[in-house]
């Protein structure tokens, strides 16, 4: 799995590269608490386009961030474009607590104007 951040004021754009399994969730869950901490981000972005495989250790991260972001008073959302993704994100019910987009620019727009 690979990670890119990207900080825009208080925004965080992570996009994630490759299979979100357990291995991977554990290193990904402290490189993002580290960086909501150090930048004091008010909207988290979850870039899920690139992710080919989840399994419920994703689903486990991506609703542990978003508990973690409600009680800062802020906000996640996921960007999705592969079948299975959005498919696990449905029935895990993560689509009932976020807010999922296709497109990157329009979810990092939406982002910065709430800012």
């Amino acid at each position: 799995m690979r990670v890119r951040v990207e900080v825009k004021k208080r925004v965080l754009l992570a996009t994630l590269m490759g299979e979100l399994d357990h291995h991977a969730a554990t290193q990904l869950r402290t490189r993002l608490d580290r960086e909501l901490a150090k930048h004091k981000i008010k909207t988290l972005i979850v870039d899920l386009s690139q992710v080919g495989f989840m399994d419920s250790s994703g689903i486990g991260l991506l609703i542990g961030r978003y508990r973690q972001m409600q009680l800062s008073g802020g906000r996640m959302c996921i960007i999705s474009a592969s079948r299975t993704v959005d498919k696990m994100l449905t029935v895990s019910g993560i689509r009932k607590l976020v807010k999922v987009y296709r497109d990157p620019k329009i979810a990092l727009e939406e982002g910065l104007a709430n800012e």
